[in-house]
């Protein structure tokens, strides 16, 4: 078996606990959690490339993960289907909220997406967070956004 580097922010386990993503050498890998006598430490590998960060809905179907400046989405379980969603200097700054919509930041904007190309949502962001129970934060110089369901963040807090 793998020892997994001591980055727990690295691993994330499925609602079930019956699968467990973690990023291995910049591999990206999904690994089944079986018990007794069939347990499998075989890690299936999602992504080969040099990935810096991920996010994994909460159905555990769709992987999002950043590599090389770029943001893609495969299927969580096979790494197969690989979509690109945006290829343009991408940080790895991810989060997702409790609707499964992915926000990434790109020269300083975030932008939101389910699977489809993303849609500028918060202007010169300089930080971003993901909650436990979905909710993400956005900062900007003078304001904070939130939002768990709607793609759009609403402003909840700004500077005077």
């Amino acid at each position: 078996s793998e020892k997994l580097a001591n980055d727990a922010s690295s691993v994330t386990l499925s609602e079930d606990a019956k699968l467990v993503y973690y990023i291995n050498k910049g591999e990206l890998k999904v690994l089944k959690v079986k018990h007794g006598d069939n347990a499998s430490d075989k890690a299936k590998v999602l992504c080969d490339e040099d990935v810096s960060n991920y996010v994994v809905t909460s159905d555990c179907k769709k992987v999002y993960y950043v590599s090389d400046g770029s943001l893609y989405v495969v299927n969580a379980k096979t790494g197969k289907g690989k979509k690109t969603i945006a290829n343009d200097d991408v940080s790895s700054q991810l989060a997702i909220n409790g609707k499964d919509v992915v926000y990434y930041a790109m020269e300083g904007d975030v932008y939101a997406t389910k699977g489809g190309k993303g849609k500028k949502v918060v202007s010169d962001a300089e930080y971003m967070e993901s909650t436990p129970n979905g909710i993400v934060y956005i900062a900007t110089e003078d304001a904070i956004y939130a939002t768990k369901g709607a793609k759009k963040p609403a402003k909840i807090f700004s500077y005077e």
